[in-house]
């Protein structure tokens, strides 16, 4: 299907000549099958799933480089901008958010990054690699959710959450970042208007934006979490990728009015929490959340943001070219506080060392037929 689509498999082997035989005749699964074998089980397994994740993705998982992205690229002339707002049109909502691929385990933990995969990790050569000697195996998919960071661990109370919002408004609450990084988080949210809104939360394992959340009017915060979480606070619900992609497909899902996701998704694809490696995986997790998102919702991304950077397995780091691509189909619209005692290019230029903070950004969701954008480019 993928030679079909004139795209060419992640699974090695084919040189181009005998691809074009093959996708001549793609009844012949003996002679593909005959190239991908000695790859070995654990790859021929990822790339079968990736490749099929590709598949289902379309247009989005295919702008792995800054080229292919420009195409796809609207101009954000608003004061402010940090930069241009990325359109993906036709997006397969059922697909994308469907596909259990996209959630697979795997505590292999591998070393460093496929040769294969690495490609499309550093957007074709532009953004750098560091491997850490040091892998991190934080994995709780699919179990638990990290128990260490809250009081009661993976158990959520009523009167401990609203213990936190109470603290929220005194500008005492030290989430799992400080004391200043949660007052940064919750003064920059008063660009949002929540009062009465659904909001989901994509990645918590301590309710600290859950209860900034609560504490500027959202009526209900849904969070979203690799392991389960047990609430007992009747504003708070929470899903795991299984749950909510049940409820989405068959239609009991209540589509949120915002998205808040703070220092999350710079995780995803990179196997530290026994996710599968994926280098689509902040993109596809966002994207996820549009589908979930009501016309013109708001979303908070706070990420590490510097000079663009995979910190293999720990994190992503975003600049100018990675962060329009995670935020496609999402138009910026404000900027966290953080922002306001640097210039843009300081921000941007910042090195491994200097850009571990998280900073964040808001978005507005943007509708990709209200723009002219070639799908076909």
């Amino acid at each position: 299907e993928l030679l079909s689509k004139g795209i060419r498999p992640i699974l090695p082997g084919p040189n181009e000549d005998e691809l074009s035989k093959l996708s001549k005749n793609t009844d012949d699964y003996s002679s593909i099958k005959k190239y991908f074998n000695d790859i070995g089980e654990w790859k021929y397994k990822l790339y079968s799933r990736l490749d099929n994740i590709r598949l289902h993705c379309g247009t989005l998982c295919e702008l792995n480089s800054v080229d292919v992205i420009q195409k796809h690229t609207i101009p954000n002339e608003d004061e402010g901008s940090l930069f241009p707002t990325v359109i993906v049109p036709n997006v397969d909502c059922p697909a994308i958010v469907g596909l259990e691929d996209i959630d697979a385990g795997d505590m292999t933990f591998p070393r460093d990054i496929p040769e294969e995969l690495s490609t499309f990790y550093s957007l074709n050569g532009i953004i750098r690699f560091h491997i850490d000697n040091y892998i991190r195996q934080d994995a709780y998919l699919g179990g638990e959710a990290e128990k260490s960071l809250w009081k009661t661990g993976n158990v959520w109370n009523e009167d401990d959450i609203n213990e936190a919002v109470a603290e929220v408004e005194a500008k005492t609450l030290t989430g799992p970042y400080g004391l200043d990084e949660t007052n940064e988080v919750a003064e920059s949210l008063y660009q949002v208007d929540m009062k009465g809104k659904s909001v989901l939360v994509i990645g918590s394992s301590h309710p600290w934006i859950e209860a900034i959340c609560l504490f500027h009017g959202a009526a209900k915060v849904t969070t979203l979490e690799y392991g389960e979480i047990i609430s007992n606070h009747p504003q708070i619900q929470t899903e795991t990728p299984s749950t909510i992609r049940k409820k989405y497909l068959d239609g009991t899902l209540e589509l949120f009015d915002g998205i808040v996701t703070h220092s999350s998704v710079e995780h995803s694809g990179l196997g530290r929490y026994g996710d599968a490696l994926n280098p689509w995986g902040d993109i596809l997790a966002i994207v996820r959340g549009w589908c979930m998102t009501k016309p013109k919702a708001f979303m908070w991304i706070g990420v590490p943001i510097g000079d663009d950077a995979v910190l293999y397995n720990w994190h992503r780091i975003y600049g100018k070219n990675r962060w329009p691509l995670l935020a496609a189909n999402w138009k910026q619209t404000g900027k966290g506080v953080k922002f306001d005692s640097t210039t843009v290019e300081e921000v941007f230029s910042r090195g491994i060392s200097n850009a571990m903070e998280n900073m964040g950004v808001l978005f507005e969701k943007v509708d990709p037929e209200d723009y002219d954008v070639d799908s076909e480019k």
